[in-house]
């Protein structure tokens, strides 16, 4: 079998597997609506909108207790699904995290293959597929699936720079880092 088919049947299994779980699940979450929030008001206001809730960072409790705005990686994915979806609900932003989910588990498959050969990335896939987080975080309207393949592709693509040497490779990194940096930032006590 060669390693396209692998992938193939392995995304159709994902799916399947995957799919009949993310009806049914109440995605009431505070962070799941903040997330909503901040992309609509993207959407509305652009950048601005988003300057204007970081001015008024300070002063609100309730965006003390939100995610940071500061995660423009995750806020710009998830207000692109939500027009594409058309509307700004955390149902339609949960689909952003079943795709970065079935995402994971190919990058993570294929990663496993790179470098322990198929044995190895087939039981990666089985592990990454049944693995109750990687499926429950799925299902929910945040960024952690989102992180998740972002921080995995870096890694895959580090690999690939050292394997394959080529200039696509090493722009890949780059923006893989990019995003990273700019999806999961760490909490700064100065904008407090």
């Amino acid at each position: 079998m060669t390693s396209r088919t692998w992938m193939l049947w392995l995304l159709i299994i994902t799916v399947a597997v995957r799919l009949p779980t993310m009806f049914g699940v109440k995605r009431t979450g505070w962070d799941e609506r903040a997330y909503v929030v901040f992309a609509q008001t993207l959407d509305k206001n652009g950048v601005s909108g988003i300057r204007q809730w970081i001015h008024d960072y300070r002063t609100t409790e309730s965006l003390q207790k939100s995610p940071l705005l500061l995660r423009v990686g995750f806020i710009v994915p998830a207000m692109l699904t939500c027009k594409i979806l058309g509307g700004f609900n955390v149902d339609n932003l949960e689909w952003l995290s079943f795709a970065c989910g079935v995402a994971l588990v190919l990058v993570g498959a294929q990663f496993a293959e790179n470098l322990a050969g198929r044995k190895v990335s087939i039981l990666c896939g089985i592990l990454l597929i049944t693995s109750p987080l990687a499926a429950g975080l799925s299902r929910r309207a945040m960024q952690d699936t989102f992180a998740a393949l972002v921080f995995l592709a870096c890694l895959y693509f580090f690999d690939q720079c050292w394997r394959r040497r080529g200039m696509l490779a090493h722009i890949s990194l780059g923006i893989c880092l990019c995003l990273a940096l700019l999806t999961k930032n760490p909490r700064c006590s100065s904008i407090r």
